[in-house]
Parts: structure tokens; C-alpha cells; sequence
């Protein structure tokens, strides 16, 4: 079965997340059109009953996570971003919510560009988390559910 809403998540000090809602998942939809995508930022600071809120309150079909993999020498390890996986994953268990994890650094998604957002409408200034998972959503929906022939 289809999913009617999707929420996408970059964990971090910063999580950024994205959603995607259909509002016919028997139809096909353009991932263009603007209806259905909305988005945010948590953080700074602390953000974990946030985090779980805002899975409660969107209560998702699908979730699509960034990964986290621990690579020795790159600077930008955010370790809290395991404790925003770790509810992300619970909240998925307990509510038998389909998860899926991607690969912080995807090849596939490097034609995802800032300047594909913008043409997409989708990209937001100043956000640079949500605008990653942004691309994370839209990678799974190109890979997962072939809407690529509808950007």
C-alpha cells in the first residue's frame, strides 16, 4: 500500500526533517507539486521530546532516517544524532511504522543540487538541515515509489 505521508529526517544538533503528503495515494502526484511538502528545523539545543512529538503529531506511514556511520578523521561527528535515531526507531517500533535508513553520504544523491531544490521550489534558505532532508525524501521517492519520470 502507498504511504499518504512520508517524514524525512537529517538527526543532529540540528535535526532538519521534511514531509511529503499525498493527498490521493492512488493518483499520481508530481514530487513538484508544492501542496504537499512542508518542513522545519529543531534545534539548536536539545530536542528529543520534540522529536517525539512531532512523530506523534504527523503520525507518519513512512519514515526515511539518515544514517548514522562513525568514520574516524571526519571532523563533523555529531554523536547526539544517535539519540535522535534511537527515538526515531522507537517510535517507528512501537507504532509499526515502516523505517528506512539511508547512507549519510549517498552518490545517488548528488544530483540533488541546491540549485534542483530551487527549481523544485523546495529549497530553504538559512536551512541547510531540512533542505538535506528534503533531498533524502525526495531520493527515496525517486528510488522507492519511481516518481522520478513526474520532476
Amino acid at each position: 500500500m502507498a504511504p499518504r505521508m512520508i517524514l524525512s529526517f537529517d538527526p543532529g544538533g540540528t535535526s532538519g526533517y521534511a514531509r511529503f503528503y499525498l493527498r490521493d495515494p492512488n493518483e499520481r502526484y508530481s514530487i513538484r507539486d508544492p501542496v504537499g511538502w512542508t518542513g522545519g528545523q529543531l534545534g539548536p539545543g536539545k530536542h528529543h521530546k520534540q522529536l517525539w512529538g512531532l512523530l506523534s503529531k504527523e503520525a507518519p506511514d513512512w519514515v526515511v532516517c539518515e544514517d548514522f556511520n562513525y568514520e574516524p578523521g571526519h571532523d563533523k561527528v555529531e554523536l547526539i544524532s544517535r539519540d535522535y535515531i534511537g527515538i526515531i526507531e522507537l517510535y517507528c517500533e512501537l507504532t509499526n511504522t515502516r523505517l528506512y535508513m539511508q547512507p549519510r553520504s549517498c552518490k545517488d544523491m548528488a544530483w540533488l543540487t541546491a540549485p534542483k531544490l530551487k527549481m523544485l521550489k523546495l529549497y530553504k534558505p538559512g536551512q541547510p538541515h531540512r533542505n538535506h532532508a528534503t533531498r533524502h525524501l525526495i531520493w527515496h521517492l525517486v528510488q522507492t515509489i519511481n516518481r522520478k519520470e513526474n520532476m
